[in-house]
């Protein structure tokens, strides 16, 4: 994935050289949701929820309220199961009761959790914790007057134990994002939170992006506001929820969010995307609508939700789409609404760096290997091109200029990079070298210096 990083370390010893921009890759979606409310428990809508892939097969865990719906925290968490995405299984689990009978597929509901009500839940695989505690969910609780995070456990993703120290008092109302980060060794939450004084609206509460960190899955501290809608937003946009993951691709990891912006003035919600290297500091590099509304059954709100999984070449994302705008997402207006959509990244497409002519040094590396196998997954106009040079101390190595190398055009994931003067790298084998790229007409995402 390109940002700055990619730009600013070599930056004073080789400067680029033309205009080039940060571009979001807009995945493909597809026309009509995966699944939808067809359950009486589900009479009003489905809405937020979880998708991981487990043991070969694709899991759901969302949320539903029916007829008698109240407030967000009435609802019910429920499962789902598939084997391609596309068709989806609502087991019967004779776990907890609808109207007298346990023939569904709910788990959670507000009797299980201390009186609390159930909201804004997201489901993650642990790979640190005891067997009876593999999964951890994390959600927002409410006790008729105030709402505070709350977490459970469960052995299979099915049965599930709350917590017995509930979550500190927070207001919540959309979805909270937690997983275990190998690279901080800690748990990483994303949630909601809400700040006046922002730099778009200023004495103004609007909708924000938080964060926080524990060791401690069953204790969080409270999260710091790290992404508000800006200048380029306008006064009437808030950040409304996040989507937040960790990706990592070839060793390279970065950070994802995939915030819904929620224009007051249409009273609608499309999805950005927001990236990070080390999960404190977002840039949204890009304005682009990567799931954008409509035209029919999500064309009110797009809402992605975690998590971003393997699917075909690359990754699937979900996101709970519905055709009713913010303020009419009422029970007299709503039944069987929402449903589960999905859209369809390429493997490592998701934001590239995009140029009409650029001369820039993007990375160096140990010459552990003769010649190396430098791979390039960009979009290249019938026009364009992107050769590479292999430079040490600001001087192109024999035979390994631009002129030398031959030029990679087209739709291109995993193309390779030679030059005519290979064999003479011997020479410098063991030593770190900059591999420098001219650029035209080109949307660059990613480079793989493969073994």
């Amino acid at each position: 994935m390109f940002d700055s990083k990619w730009l600013t370390a070599h930056a004073k010893s080789s400067p680029p050289r033309g205009r080039f921009q940060f571009r979001a890759h807009v995945p493909r979606k597809q026309p009509e949701p995966v699944m939808v409310a067809d359950k009486p428990w589900e009479s009003m809508s489905l809405g937020w929820h979880t998708l991981l892939r487990d043991g070969g097969r694709y899991r759901l865990w969302y949320e539903c309220w029916d007829d008698t719906y109240q407030r967000d925290f009435d609802g019910r968490l429920c499962y789902a199961e598939s084997d391609d995405l596309s068709t989806w299984r609502k087991p019967e689990l004779g776990l907890l009761e609808y109207h007298g009978s346990k023939q569904n597929n709910i788990l959670f509901d507000a009797t299980m959790g201390h009186g609390y009500g159930l909201h804004g839940h997201s489901v993650c695989i642990d790979p640190t914790a005891p067997a009876t505690h593999r999964y951890r969910m994390i959600y927002a609780g409410y006790d008729g007057r105030q709402s505070g995070l709350m977490t459970a456990h469960s052995a299979d993703g099915l049965r599930w134990q709350v917590a017995t120290k509930s979550g500190f008092r927070y207001r919540n109302d959309t979805q909270n994002v937690a997983f275990w980060d190998p690279g901080r060794q800690k748990y990483v939450g994303h949630f909601r939170a809400m700040e006046a004084d922002t730099r778009a609206n200023p004495g103004k509460q609007v909708r924000c992006i938080a964060r926080a960190e524990t060791e401690d899955f069953d204790s969080w501290p409270k999260p710091v506001t790290v992404r508000a809608p800006d200048e380029a937003d306008g006064p009437d946009t808030d950040l409304y929820n996040n989507a937040a993951c960790r990706y990592e691709s070839a060793g390279d990891v970065a950070y994802l969010l995939f915030p819904s912006t929620f224009h007051h003035d249409t009273d609608t919600c499309d999805v950005e995307i927001a990236t990070s290297r080390d999960g404190l500091n977002w840039q949204r590099l890009s304005r682009t609508k990567v799931i954008p509304n409509g035209p029919a059954w999500d064309a009110g709100m797009a809402f992605a939700c975690p998590g971003l999984v393997p699917f075909r070449d690359g990754y699937a994302l979900s996101y709970n789409g519905c055709r009713q705008k913010h303020s009419e997402t009422v029970p007299r207006n709503v039944r069987y609404g929402g449903g589960v959509g999905l859209v369809e990244y390429p493997t490592d497409r998701f934001q590239g760096l995009w140029t009409e002519d650029l001369e820039a040094t993007l990375c160096s590396f140990p010459l552990s290997q003769t010649p190396p196998r430098v791979r390039l997954n960009a979009v290249i106009e019938p026009a364009g091109e992107i050769r590479g040079a292999l430079m040490k101390d600001g001087t192109v190595l024999p035979g390994c200029g631009f002129d030398e190398c031959a030029p990679v055009t087209g739709d291109v994931f995993t193309d390779e990079l030679r030059w005519k003067g290979e064999g003479k790298l011997h020479w410098f084998a063991g030593q770190t070298v900059e591999l420098r790229l001219v650029m035209r007409k080109a949307c660059l995402y990613a480079i793989e210096l493969a073994e």
